[in-house]
């Protein structure tokens, strides 16, 4: 059976994006290399990306609105020490995820530090960004990882009040649980990943490339569709379901989904992909039709070998 029609190529990087529940409540949803990602998908981004270069233009060059509750910022409040004499290249990445307390009386301090400076070539300078949380509190996510200039500044301006460390850019893999137990345990000693986060997380693995996407985290208080800015409120994808009743979700039965690179089996004149089920076992999937296999008969006909494993790459 051959196929000319050409389809989106599967992503070769992490993606995000937002998704949200019949509750309203928000999830991103983080998918590893080769997932599953909605065929209208727009851009490529990680989590930090969805809540700073993915928001829509300010009327302030470099400052967004996000606003969140009291209840949602106060688990992101992590201690952070900055190393202030770490300048590699002109970079210090102890200022790239940070959160910080302004002293609102000189926000014009940020916003100078933030303008964009004409006649300046943006490789040599990138005066960074920042998020507002909490306008009337004062908190901001800021990246200034490269801005050493407007650091001194603001420090000269006694602008920043207090400084945390942001959460966004710790990855939700397997390998990076480890090194954040030790940091992130709750009064009775258990370990809550991800649990500063204000949306719900769904990771999938595709290291073995049967995986749903599971469930990470339950925020105290989940960020709700209405916080997020119009545009970004129209391109959430709608998933039929409750985000705190499903611990797993495989995409494909909710989403029309692109290209993905898993175990392949051609039957029936079709390609069937072999996915992971959210209630355990394999799903079979012909992305070319948008539909499934019945997992059984599948199966018997993979033993059988009148199922055969082919490319991955096809459909």
């Amino acid at each position: 059976m051959k196929i000319d029609k050409e389809y989106p190529a599967t992503h070769s990087s992490d993606t995000a994006w937002f998704c949200v529940d019949l509750d309203g409540n928000v999830a991103v949803f983080d998918i590893e290399e080769n997932g599953p990602t909605p065929n209208d998908f727009e851009g490529q981004h990680c989590i930090a990306d969805l809540i700073t270069e993915c928001l829509p233009s300010h009327t302030e060059e470099n400052i967004y609105d996000l606003p969140l509750t009291d209840a949602q910022i106060k688990p992101m409040l992590l201690p952070h020490h900055i190393e202030e004499d770490v300048w590699e290249g002109g970079y210090n990445y102890y200022w790239m995820d940070t959160i910080i307390k302004l002293d609102m009386k000189k926000y014009d301090v940020l916003r100078k530090v933030l303008a964009h400076r004409p006649g300046t070539n943006p490789i040599d300078h990138k005066p960074g960004l920042a998020v507002c949380f909490s306008r009337e509190n004062g908190y901001f996510y800021i990246d200034l990882f490269d801005n050493k200039e407007g650091i001194e500044e603001l420090t000269k301006a006694n602008a920043i009040l207090e400084i945390y460390t942001a959460p966004f850019q710790i990855s939700p893999y397997e390998d990076d649980y480890e090194d954040d137990e030790d940091d992130e345990q709750d009064s009775d000693g258990t370990f809550k990943p991800f649990s500063e986060y204000p949306f719900f997380l769904y990771h999938q693995d595709y290291g073995n490339n049967v995986h749903p996407a599971e469930r990470v985290n339950n925020p105290v208080e989940p960020l709700h569709i209405s916080q997020l800015p119009k545009p970004l409120q129209a391109k959430a994808k709608r998933l039929h379901l409750h985000f705190n009743e499903t611990p797993a979700i495989q995409l494909a039965e909710h989403l029309d989904i692109g290209a993905i690179w898993t175990v392949t089996y051609e039957y029936k004149g079709k390609y069937w992909k072999q996915l992971g089920s959210p209630r355990g076992g394999h799903l079979y999937y012909c992305a070319n039709n948008k539909e499934f296999m019945d997992s059984e008969e599948m199966e018997k006909a993979i033993a059988s070998g009148e199922a055969v494993e082919t490319n991955w790459n096809n459909y």
